[in-house]
């Protein structure tokens, strides 16, 4: 949050009493959706980690294009 949005939900939260449960609300969802941006790994990352344990498994991309041409 920028200190200009702060500073517009403190004056709202103590000028418009009313409006108090609502800015808590959008403020919760506002945390929500940071933290999930926070906690979910990018799909690269997901990938990366794949191969990374797929190589500490021994496989090697030799084996890898081996199994993927083999006809089922």
């Amino acid at each position: 949050m920028t200190e200009q949005q702060i500073n517009q939900i403190e004056y709202l939260y103590f000028k418009k009493p009313s409006y108090g449960s609502q800015i808590i609300q959008a403020i919760a969802m506002q945390d929500q959706e940071t933290l999930r941006e926070l906690s979910a790994p990018s799909l690269l990352d997901l990938m990366d980690d794949i191969s990374n344990q797929a190589e500490a498994n021994g496989l090697t991309p030799e084996i890898l294009e081996s199994i993927l041409s083999h006809q089922w």
